[in-house]
């Protein structure tokens, strides 16, 4: 069986494409196509990098990626460490050791409970709070009717209107149980509309340490690489960005040219959604 490194170039050869051809149909840069073809897997990274670009390249050369990756798989496995496992007779263990952890299952169903109680009483809370506040609007409601001529108090007088008032011109006395209807010339029953026009979003990557990222414009993906210190990517959307970064320090992200604050820490691998309200937000801070 051909290695994977002379599978890919095989069947790159057989399509008639260069190299350029593919980085320039796939995104895939050029040194990291050449990586794959030369078996130099090393120097992409970690296996799920190496895992994600192999994908990619396959997908473009019409090879059944799901059986390419089933021959090599043991170049895409990671080291796992489970928390829980299963003694010599088959059962649960009852403490299992993992890097400097011991966990106990008792103490993790006894706090996942916690907090679904927690979760209940905050929601009641949120509800009972809820419910006040439907109550207050409705009783500012009705005042704002009865100061506008709606149902009148029967201990008070009917409402008047002054004669000197800008929207009426005559004295008008409103008896109880009657409302006031006022014309739509006078102001009282025009409606507020408001048109948000949204601008086109600008996602540069300005960056400071290497780190590998994948970027989605509008559920598309247009970037998938490793970035070096010192380089610059800039990428256009309409509605909003998917981002996942190996080394989350390493870059500066900038929407529109304002800073994105908090990405993450180096070494951090991290996930972000960017959209227009994260605009919207940075321009008032």
């Amino acid at each position: 069986m051909d290695t994977l490194n002379e599978l890919l170039k095989s069947a790159r050869e057989a399509k008639g494409v260069t190299v350029a051809d593919v980085s320039d149909k796939t995104k895939l840069r050029v040194r990291i196509i050449e990586a794959l073809e030369a078996g130099d897997f090393k120097s992409i990274g970690a296996p799920a990098y190496l895992k994600g670009f192999v994908k990619i390249y396959t997908d473009y050369l019409g090879l059944d990626t799901a059986l390419v990756i089933a021959q090599f798989k043991e170049l895409f496995e990671e080291p796992k460490n489970s928390l829980m496992g299963l003694n010599d007779k088959g059962g649960r263990k009852q403490e299992v050791s993992g890097p400097g952890v011991q966990v106990n299952p008792q103490i993790v169903v006894l706090v996942i409970g916690l907090l679904l109680a927690l979760g209940i009483v905050a929601g009641a809370v949120f509800g009972v709070v809820k419910l006040v506040h439907i109550i207050k609007e409705r009783g500012a409601h009705r005042k704002a009717a009865v100061s506008l001529g709606g149902r009148a108090s029967p201990n008070k007088s009917p409402v008047k209107v002054r004669p000197d008032s800008p929207t009426i011109a005559a004295d008008i006395k409103l008896p109880a149980g009657k409302r006031a209807k006022m014309p739509a010339q006078y102001g009282l029953a025009t409606v507020a509309e408001s048109i948000v026009v949204e601008e086109d979003l600008t996602l540069t990557a300005d960056v400071k340490d290497n780190v590998w990222m994948r970027v989605k414009a509008d559920d598309q993906l247009v970037f998938e690489d490793t970035l070096k210190s010192g380089d610059k990517e800039s990428w256009k959307a309409k509605k909003g960005f998917s981002l996942k970064l190996g080394n989350a320090g390493g870059v500066t992200l900038l929407l529109n040219n304002i800073p994105v604050k908090d990405i993450g820490k180096s070494g951090e691998v991290k996930t972000l959604e960017i959209g227009q309200e994260d605009l919207k937000r940075l321009k008032k801070q």
